[in-house]
């Protein structure tokens, strides 16, 4: 302890046998037990405090200090692959998710295309290869296995609407539209022509230059159908001669059709009450409204008619006839009043009457004055009789 002057890495111990009598490593900046309780330090040791016949040397390079470097080497590879492996791993999971989430989201597509009915299809600019769903074929009423290609698609164009709707698609390429809508007609395999409403999305590059384009397409012909025949039973109510008016609840006129205007002189008042009180000014209502919306939904109808006067001051006559309005559940929602001028038809029937007045008091008269004539000529022939007489007696039973 303590000792100096010598400087070692390994000592020998005599009297031991194997490794440990031929040396004892000295571990840097540590200390060790030699038998009989000697501690030697790394640096400072004195040869005195040794047992007899001990010998301080150099020990041999072990295997780590021949080969260190090349271990040292060979593990920074194996980390180096081991970080390789780790990031290919990482590599291969983003990209199979990527797929996971693109096979997913082709899935989606595929089930939206399925289910709706819109003609969905896809235009790939640069290779020219089509798709469209299923809703496409047949809407086209397309045989099964008709390949999906622009030719077949420019085929069944109308020819009216082909050369505009072609150049219009080449123009909104060039322009650099993203977005494009048009309706035009198509006709279908069994020769049937419907009109479509297409909405159009160009994908483009970077640049502006279109790579692809994608349609949706919807049948326009039932519903084009149903606006035409709602707008000819708006004229035909519009321009009918009798007044229509629809009612709510509360008798508020949310409907009223020019009739009413052109058969009073009035402009169309905002409740039924006030076109009661516009044509009969003195007179009071025929019906109240609550009693009119009980008779209507116990019978069905209510009809009455009214005289009043238009806003010039001449006589009128109005028929009424209220009706409910239900929906599919049978349940009244409004009402519809129809009004109808009947002051001619009222004046016609006026004039029927009094000429059956008149036939009877004529058929009356006729008729007394035929029994009176029976009776005159009763009295005129006993005195004809007695005229004729030849003896008084005659005469006498004559006049009798």
């Amino acid at each position: 302890r303590g000792v100096t002057g010598v400087t070692a890495t390994s000592v020998v111990i005599p009297g031991r046998t194997g490794i440990d009598a031929h040396f004892q490593p000295l571990s840097l900046g540590r200390r060790i037990q030699l038998p009989g309780g000697i501690a030697l330090e790394r640096c400072g040791i004195d040869e005195t405090l040794l047992p007899p016949g001990s010998e301080l040397f150099h020990a041999p390079q072990t295997f780590y200090q021949i080969h260190r470097s090349r271990i040292v080497a060979g593990i920074v590879v194996i980390v180096v692959l081991a970080l390789a492996v780790v990031f290919l791993m990482l590599i291969i999971v983003q990209r199979r998710r990527g797929e996971l989430a693109l096979r997913r989201s082709h899935l989606h597509f595929q089930l939206i295309a399925r289910a709706t009915n819109d003609a969905v299809w896809d235009w790939d600019l640069g290779t020219g290869a089509m798709w469209w769903n299923e809703a496409y074929a047949q809407q086209l009423c397309l045989p099964a296995g008709t390949p999906a290609a622009f030719a077949v698609w420019e085929s069944h164009l109308h020819p009216d609407d082909r050369g505009w709707l072609v150049r219009s698609l080449h123009e909104a390429l060039r322009t650099g539209q993203d977005h494009w809508a048009v309706e035009y007609r198509v006709v279908r395999a069994d020769g049937e022509t419907r009109h479509v409403l297409d909405r159009i999305f160009v994908e483009r590059q970077t640049a502006g230059q279109p790579l692809r384009m994608l349609g949706a397409r919807i049948d326009l012909t039932d519903r084009r159908l149903a606006e035409q025949e709602r707008i000819r039973l708006a004229a035909a109510v519009e321009q009918s001669a009798e007044a229509v008016f629809l009612l709510e609840a509360d008798g508020t006129i949310s409907y009223a059709n020019s009739a009413f205007a052109r058969a009073t002189g009035y402009a169309v008042p905002k409740t039924l009450r006030e076109a009661y009180q516009l044509i009969c000014r003195e007179g009071q209502p025929p019906i109240a409204l609550d009693q009119l919306w009980e008779q209507v939904a116990r019978t069905g109808s209510w009809s009455a008619r009214i005289e009043g006067a238009r806003r010039d001051g001449t006589a009128c006559v109005l028929h009424l006839l209220v009706s409910p309005i239900r929906d599919r559940g049978g349940a009244i929602t409004s009402y519809v009043l129809i009004g109808q001028d009947v002051t001619r038809e009222s004046k016609l029937q006026d004039q029927v009457r009094l000429a059956q007045k008149m036939e009877a008091v004529g058929l009356l008269a006729g008729g007394i004055a035929h029994d009176f004539n029976n009776l005159l000529q009763v009295i005129n022939g006993f005195p004809s009789q007695a005229q004729e007489a030849e003896s008084a007696e005659d005469r006498a039973e004559c006049l009798g």
